[in-house]
């Protein structure tokens, strides 16, 4: 697999997300945006669920994102990427697959792989 450099809205979400303003990180979606949290088993349509996610679920487990490598596969990005926070099995790596519309992400897909905690 060749790692590649991230793609801008992709790039700018992770660091959006590292920060404290989930408005920033919210930015980076379209409006009519979907996301697939598949650890959750959740699907969040449009920026008013993604924010409550956000600010709600996501923000209650303090995490950090480290983005390991990505490479093109059709139309998407795909990402592993490792997350860290409070939640059990802390750190985990997952996979995220992006969809990019201009200079917005459309859909994200959150996959767990699986437990890094020694």
């Amino acid at each position: 697999m060749m790692s590649i450099e991230l793609p801008t809205p992709i790039g700018e979400y992770f660091t959006a997300k590292g920060g404290d303003d989930a408005d920033e990180a919210l930015a980076c979606f379209t409006e009519d945006a979907t996301i697939w949290d598949n650890g959750e088993d959740l699907v969040l349509k449009g920026r008013a669920q993604i924010r409550e996610w956000m600010t709600g679920t996501v923000a209650g487990y303090k995490l950090t994102s480290e983005f390991r490598s990505g490479e093109v596969v059709g139309d998407e990005f795909v990402a592993s990427v490792v997350v860290s926070g409070d939640f059990p099995g802390s750190p985990y790596e997952f996979v995220y697959r992006f969809k990019v519309e201009g200079a917005k992400i459309a859909e994200l897909a959150i996959d767990p792989i699986g437990s890094l905690a020694p």
